[in-house]
């Protein structure tokens, strides 16, 4: 026999056969109905998204929404340590959400809890999901923010170098030692 139980006011829940107290509604959800029904019927789990850590509860007005930075991918969750903080490479801005979504491309976030990606800088890509930026190679150099694939860094010009990786203009493209920069007549 499915468990019947008896909606008395005030969010609790009475066993209807056999019935010697009243319990509370439990924590997790709540319960606006009053009249025996089964378990199913009365009690209502709070939303994903969102957790309830009272009983006794009597509309969904109990269920606390997760803050944004946080989600909660669980019905009927009984504490606030059930939003779970975003990891790195993903956001929400949104109270009460169930999951995080991942920073689009041309953005990272660096740190957990984050309610918005930062845009990725010249001299950077960053791909989908993206933790850190990543800087271009060597002897390449990408002067726009917001790219998402290394194919966005630019080679120098032949016989031209870099000091390192992660360069966002065309300036920092140097002659090689054993090169040397042309100087065009302008008399030709």
């Amino acid at each position: 026999y499915p468990l019947k139980l008896l909606a008395m006011p005030g969010g609790v829940l009475q066993q209807a056969t056999n019935a010697t107290k009243c319990e509370d509604c439990p924590a997790g959800g709540y319960c606006d109905q009053v009249g025996a029904a089964d378990r199913g019927e009365v009690f209502k789990q709070c939303p994903y998204g969102t957790y309830n850590p009272k009983t006794a509860a009597r509309s969904i007005a109990s269920c606390i929404a997760c803050e944004p930075g946080k989600a909660n991918g669980e019905r009927e969750a009984t504490k606030h340590a059930d939003c779970e903080v975003c990891p790195r490479g993903s956001f929400t801005d949104k109270n009460g959400t169930k999951e995080c979504a991942p920073c689009p491309e041309g953005t990272y976030a660096d740190k957990e809890g984050q309610t918005q990606c930062q845009t990725c800088e010249a001299g950077h890509y960053c791909p989908e999901s993206s933790r850190e930026q990543t800087k271009c190679p060597r002897d390449t150099y990408n002067p726009l923010p917001g790219q998402f694939e290394e194919e966005a860094c630019i080679d120098c010009p032949d016989n031209s170098i870099t000091h390192g990786p992660g360069q966002n203009a065309k300036s920092s493209c140097v002659c090689n030692v054993d090169s040397f920069n042309s100087v065009a007549d302008p008399n030709d």
